[in-house]
């Protein structure tokens, strides 16, 4: 994973680590933080895709099963729409795919995935009185181990693998 500061010279980049005090202030006081770097700031810009990791308080994953197809797992997340911030589209995503209206979010990793560039959030805060919606034809949410991001049936199973790594390394998830 290359730490590079300019925006195109990378595939995937942690974004976390280049947010430093910024998002562990963000972390532990749930302040907001208005200006970040601009390897962050030019991630958001160039990204055409988002995805967002929302964590159970019993450290399960949300997730959602895609086409219904429940040996396949992914993120919820999509494309942004013309006009629309990278943490708009993440907050919008989340909400459409899931019914989980996300209030806080910090960015921790993006990476070029076939011919989208992705950022994504991982989710602080959640609004009260979420309730996960039914499935549709794209797909289904539900909560599961982490574990099942990484199993062989798993379309984004690199890139899961990949955030996951950078999650682990500034203690954001636990195992």
């Amino acid at each position: 994973m290359t730490n590079s500061k300019n925006i195109n010279d990378f595939e995937e980049v942690d974004l976390f680590e280049h947010a430093g005090r910024a998002a562990s202030q963000e972390l532990r006081s749930g302040k907001k933080i208005s200006t970040w770097p601009k390897v962050i700031i030019d991630a958001e810009e160039k990204a055409t895709a988002v995805a967002v990791v929302v964590i159970g308080d019993d450290g399960s994953i949300l997730v959602t099963a895609r086409h219904n197809d429940f040996t396949n797992f992914g993120l919820p997340g999509g494309k942004i729409e013309p006009g629309e911030t990278a943490r708009n589209a993440a907050i919008r995503e989340c909400f459409e795919e899931t019914g989980i209206q996300v209030t806080s979010l910090v960015p921790v990793y993006a990476r070029r995935a076939t011919t989208h560039y992705c950022v994504t959030y991982l989710v602080l805060e959640v609004a009260p009185e979420n309730h996960l919606k039914a499935g549709h034809k794209e797909c289904t949410p539900l909560w599961i181990n982490s574990a099942s991001l990484f199993l062989e049936s798993c379309h984004y199973r690199q890139y899961n693998t990949n955030l996951w790594t950078v999650l682990k390394k500034h203690g954001l998830i636990q195992g």
